[in-house]
């Protein structure tokens, strides 16, 4: 009982009250800005000479900072709260 607790103390702090821009980081808003422009996994791993893995670190990190459960609630969520997509080119 006391872990969830924790764990969900967590999930509220990582998002709440702070903008999407100082809680994700670099590398975390760049795979979200190339997932908002419809890339796949694999895709953005082969753009940035990442693995897959890293990929998919990645995008579970974004999904605990921003409380959500998959890429179209990541990408919603961070532009309702003002999250400002790059238009990207590759």
């Amino acid at each position: 009982m006391l872990i969830r607790a924790a764990v969900i103390d967590d999930n509220e702090i990582a998002s709440e009250g702070r903008p999407i821009d100082s809680t994700l980081t670099k590398r975390e808003k760049e795979i979200l800005n190339w997932i908002a422009a419809g890339k796949t996994n694999e895709d953005i791993a082969e753009m940035l000479s990442i693995s897959l893995n890293t990929v998919r670190t990645h995008i579970k990190n974004i999904y605990f900072k921003l409380c959500v459960h998959s890429k179209v609630a990541a990408v919603i969520k961070a532009y309702e709260e003002g999250f400002n997509y790059n238009r990207l080119e590759r």
